[in-house]
């Protein structure tokens, strides 16, 4: 959004009695100039805003100067974010906590269609018998391309991928972890597709060890007509599982009963 329109949502927002103002940006050049230049406008009428930019690729194996881009972890820090203002927690709390939490935090794309934007052509190509591991929510290069996997090893591709040391951006995850797991529709899958994509995200990681606290399957960031999937996986402690779990009115927010997806399987 342009900076008058941010600046715009933040006046709205204190004129309506708010105690101060958090900017949760996902890592792109554009939005973080646009966002910081709104919120130096706000600071300079006296508007108590804060801004946390989330950025949880775990695509590139060498650093990039620009960091990492923000993915579809950005979703979990939003609800966190809202479980804690809504139970009447500062802004210094508030900033503290999800700054916290998008350390520990990992995202990884695969698609098997390239996005469109309304008007314009496709932003890239894929052969049929092709998927692209690694790209962005905008249609942005990924980090490799391979030929077309099934579900389980496409999965542990991706999950060996955003936890391979050699990897800059990895995400640290070590037996008896325990993980939020969001299973996001890029945007062209059916619930059946998502669904056994979501089945081997879980055998996968219940086969390295870690405890899956709990599942969110469904279409939380998406690009017009991309047939893929992003995992992401979020270290949790208790506290973050209650903050993950706080009923929100949100209408895209799936409510389900607060159980770990982890199996009870004996052996």
């Amino acid at each position: 959004p342009a900076v008058g329109s941010v600046l715009a949502a933040i006046r709205a927002v204190t004129q309506a009695g708010a105690a101060g103002t958090l900017l949760i940006v996902k890592n792109y050049t554009g939005d973080r100039l646009n966002f910081g230049l709104a919120l130096e406008r706000a600071r300079a009428e006296g508007t108590d805003v804060r801004m946390v930019v989330v950025g949880d690729d775990c695509a590139f194996a060498a650093p990039k100067k620009a960091g990492r881009r923000g993915l579809c972890g950005t979703v979990l820090i939003h609800k966190v974010a809202g479980a804690l203002a809504e139970a009447g927690a500062s802004l210094d709390e508030i900033v503290k906590k999800v700054s916290a939490a998008t350390k520990d935090m990992g995202t990884l794309g695969l698609s098997l269609s390239p996005c469109s934007v309304p008007g314009s052509k496709p932003t890239f190509q894929l052969a049929a018998d092709e998927m692209e591991l690694g790209l962005g929510i905008h249609g942005e290069a990924g980090v490799c391309r391979m030929k077309v996997l099934p579900a389980d090893e496409a999965v542990e591709t991706m999950l060996a991928h955003m936890t391979d040391p050699s990897n800059a951006s990895r995400l640290p995850l070590s037996p008896g972890a325990s993980v939020v797991l969001v299973v996001n529709n890029l945007g062209g899958l059916s619930c059946l597709e998502l669904g056994i994509v979501a089945s081997a995200a879980v055998r996968c990681l219940e086969s390295r060890g870690i405890r899956i606290a709990r599942a969110l399957v469904g279409s939380f960031m998406t690009a017009l007509e991309m047939a893929g999937v992003s995992l992401t996986l979020m270290l949790v402690d208790e506290e973050l599982v209650g903050l993950i779990d706080a009923d929100t009115t949100a209408v895209a927010w799936p409510n389900l009963p607060a159980a770990p997806a982890t199996s009870q399987r004996q052996e």
